[in-house]
Parts: C-alpha cells; sequence; structure tokens
C-alpha cells in the first residue's frame, strides 16, 4: 500500500461516516425551538398620511422545545416614510399551529399579538415627537423548509392600536389605529 493510498483512505471513511449519519441525525431531530427573523411591508395610519413602509426584526423561541406551540419573540420594528418615523420595541406572544406538515415541509399557522412602546416623530405631518404604547393582534401563515430550519412567513392582516399621550394642545390620551401586511422569513436553530 503506498503512502498516498494510507493517507486518503482514512479520510474517504471518515467522509463517508459522515455523509452516512449526518442525514439520519438532521431528520431524527425536530427541535428547532429558537429562531431569528426579518419582515417587511406596507403601513397606514388610519388617521395621518400616505403609505409607509415598515421593517421587523425578531428573536424568538418555543417554549415546548420543538417549532410548534407556544411561542414568545423579542421584536424591534422601524416604520419609514415621507411624514414621520416610528421606532418600537417590544414582546410578541402567539402559537404556531401545524396544520399539514412532516419534518421536511410544515404549513403552519400562527395567532399571535404583540404588546410594544415606541417612539414617533412626526415632523412631516405636523405633530411634535412622542412616545406611545402599541398593542396589535395579527395572524400569520406560515411555510416551513430544508428541515424546518427555514420558515418563510405571510402577515396579511394586523392592526396596530396606539395609544399615547395626545399633543400637548389637547392633553388627553390619544388612541389611532393602522393597518398593515407584511412578508418576511425566520432562520430555526
Amino acid at each position: 500500500m503506498s503512502r498516498t493510498s494510507r493517507t486518503l483512505l482514512p479520510l474517504v471513511a471518515l467522509a463517508a461516516l459522515f455523509v452516512t449519519l449526518a442525514p439520519a441525525t438532521a431528520h431524527a431531530d425536530r427541535t428547532r425551538p429558537v429562531y431569528v427573523g426579518f419582515g417587511g411591508g406596507p403601513y397606514v395610519l388610519f388617521d395621518c398620511c400616505s403609505v409607509h413602509g415598515r421593517l421587523s426584526g425578531q428573536f424568538g423561541w418555543h417554549f415546548g422545545g420543538t417549532d410548534i406551540g407556544f411561542v414568545m419573540a423579542v421584536e424591534a420594528a422601524t416604520t419609514l416614510g415621507p411624514d414621520y418615523l416610528m421606532f418600537m420595541g417590544g414582546l410578541r406572544i402567539g402559537g404556531d399551529i401545524e396544520v399539514t406538515g412532516d419534518q421536511d415541509f410544515a404549513v403552519l399557522l400562527r395567532p399571535n399579538g404583540l404588546f410594544a412602546g415606541g417612539f414617533i416623530d412626526g415632523n412631516g405631518a405636523g405633530f411634535q415627537p412622542q412616545g406611545y404604547f402599541l398593542f396589535q393582534p395579527a395572524f400569520d401563515i406560515r411555510l416551513a423548509f430544508a428541515d424546518r430550519a427555514v420558515v418563510f412567513w405571510m402577515r396579511p392582516a394586523a392592526f396596530d392600536v396606539i395609544v399615547s399621550w395626545d399633543r400637548p394642545a389637547r392633553g388627553d390620551w390619544h388612541v389611532e389605529g393602522a393597518y398593515l401586511a407584511m412578508a418576511g422569513f425566520d432562520i430555526h436553530f
């Protein structure tokens, strides 16, 4: 046996062992409870302005140890446009319900809600910067691929209920609403 053969034979055997065992391990492991996600879409504040855009990022985890069931995520989002700039951070709580699927692909539904606080600067819309609290009921349709590690999601309808101390001229509580539709992706690990 030549020196090259003695060096290559253990490497080939190790590679064959890895290729044989790696897929079996990946298919047996369905525990991907943690994820990072990003999304964006149009945003319409009902009593003001033109359509703006919202970008968001999430870091979330499923408490059951798999990719279904109760989920909690920390979310940060910004809304950009010609009339105002909004920034918020909060906690999204919901549950992933598996409609159909196997280890490789799944269709999931996620009813959820966001509780957040933020800041809006509306100089383009004629009002002063102010803080606000927000509640957002939402519903997601989720498609999981690639051993359920990559999830594409659509949020066809979500409604922001924004509560703030009204502009200094009136000095009372102000409640307003907004509509948004978003799409994005999550990476589960």
